[in-house]
């Protein structure tokens, strides 16, 4: 039997290029993403948070759905990586 040794060292993701256009409410270029296939895409904040929300359910239960705290800290953690 032949086994093969899988090197499971996380790896930093590549950093996308950031679009040179700058961002009219801060002057700073708008983000991108570089998706598994390798294309490059506009960075979306609700993906982030519809991401966030599922882990919070997926850990805590269906019920946490319309739990305040969740949401509130959903929104924050979403805040935070957006900016």
């Amino acid at each position: 039997m032949h086994t093969e040794q899988i090197d499971s060292t996380p790896r930093p993701l590549a950093a996308a290029p950031a679009d040179p256009t700058p961002r009219p409410e801060t002057g700073t270029p708008h983000p991108q993403v570089m998706r598994r296939n390798g294309s490059v895409t506009a960075f979306d904040a609700g993906k982030i948070s519809v991401a966030l929300t599922k882990a919070f359910l997926a850990v805590e239960g269906g019920q946490a759905a319309a739990s305040k705290r969740i949401h509130e800290t959903v929104a924050a953690l979403t805040r935070d990586v957006a900016e």
